[in-house]
């Protein structure tokens, strides 16, 4: 990089997108020490390129979660990722689905109880009877008011705040870990 080092790039990638992952790669292996203040998620050695940056993207991978919500449209089976879905909300027989994909919501013939059983990342919480949210597009909340990041709102029941601002902030205490 002939105007900038490494360092001062990826300081500057973590100023606009904190949640980079930014793998160092070098052959300046004393520098592997000074690495550590920025928390890379990988340093590959250009001495052990193969080696290192195959580890590398193989962790990287191992932190994707690509896991599905499943469902039929028109008997039709379709899926859409559980990263892409911003809330599921109860509505008399039927599920609503917003995502952060398309304007339109999705909709299945589940009950909000059935959703709970499946196996869903850890961002997702139930904060009422009829609304399961996913913490990663939260943007602020403000008394019972939650503001998502697609710049809609919800009510949470006073009774049940108590209970998501424990996961609001064990998810903010995880997602600044990774």
């Amino acid at each position: 990089m002939p105007d900038e080092d490494g360092f001062h790039f990826s300081k500057r990638i973590y100023t606009i997108h904190p949640s980079s992952k930014i793998i160092l790669c070098t052959s300046h292996n004393e520098l592997v020490f000074d690495a550590f203040e920025l928390n890379p998620f990988y340093y590959v050695r250009k001495e052990e390129l193969k080696t290192d940056l195959g580890k590398a993207i193989n962790k990287y991978f191992d932190t994707i979660d690509d896991r599905c919500y499943v469902f039929l449209t028109n008997h039709i089976p379709s899926k859409i990722p559980y990263d892409h879905i911003i809330y599921f909300q109860s509505d008399v027989n039927r599920l609503i689905i917003s995502t952060t994909g398309s304007p339109d919501n999705y909709t299945d013939r589940r009950s909000l109880r059935s959703i709970e059983m499946l196996d869903m990342p850890d961002s997702f919480i139930k904060v009422s009877s009829a609304f399961i949210i996913n913490m990663k597009y939260i943007d602020s909340y403000e008394g019972t008011t939650v503001y998502f990041t697609n710049h809609t709102h919800m009510v949470i029941p006073r009774d049940n705040m108590k209970a998501f601002k424990a996961s609001w902030d064990k998810y903010l205490l995880g997602k600044d870990c990774l």
